[in-house]
């Protein structure tokens, strides 16, 4: 039988910042939903690091969970959202260096054959996917391309590249996720 204080969201928050392990672990498979929802936005469905990065994203929530003021004017699903937001995005950006890098830990000489196919079977499933992008890239209108290679390749903030096509921060933000959602939209009808 399912307690209703075990359903109620505000309940199982407020048990889980007085440090139950019971709804902090309700609170985990809660949030699940809200932590992959950001991971695919960076990564792709079959990507191997997924389960590490869901594992990565119940550690940002566990620490949140220690790290939250409840005296601050905030709820705790708008702190968390944030969180994880910023999380999965600084970690795309810095192409997952402050994650934890299990490759570190095995020496060559302890793979099989079988790891090495995976290998070049993700190396090629990578080139491919490259392409497309390149691909899809190229379809863009020449401005458009300029400002996603400014972006993701120069890595120029985007208060710059909005400095520079003389357009507001705003509006340079919402021209970037607009072509983002094009490019997305490209990538799946390929």
């Amino acid at each position: 039988m399912v307690n209703n204080s075990d359903t109620d969201i505000n309940y199982i928050i407020q048990m889980s910042l007085k440090g139950d392990k019971k709804y902090q672990e309700i609170l985990l498979n809660e949030l699940e939903p809200l932590l992959y929802k950001n991971i695919y936005k960076y990564w792709v469905l079959n990507d191997p690091i997924i389960e590490d990065l869901l594992q990565e994203g119940y550690i940002v929530v566990l620490q949140a969970l220690k790290n939250f003021d409840i005296n601050k004017e905030i709820h705790f699903l708008a702190f968390i959202k944030s969180k994880i937001k910023y999380f999965y995005l600084n970690c795309y950006r810095n192409g997952l260096k402050n994650t934890i890098n299990l490759t570190n830990h095995f020496n060559i000489d302890d793979l099989e054959i079988d790891d090495l196919k995976e290998n070049v079977e993700e190396k090629v499933l990578k080139d491919e996917e490259t392409s497309l992008l390149k691909s899809c890239i190229d379809m863009l209108p020449e401005k458009e391309q300029r400002l996603i290679y400014s972006f993701y390749f120069d890595e120029i903030p985007v208060s710059e590249i909005a400095e520079k096509l003389n357009i507001s921060y705003g509006a340079a933000c919402c021209k970037k996720s607009r072509i983002l959602k094009r490019l997305r939209s490209c990538i799946i009808r390929r």
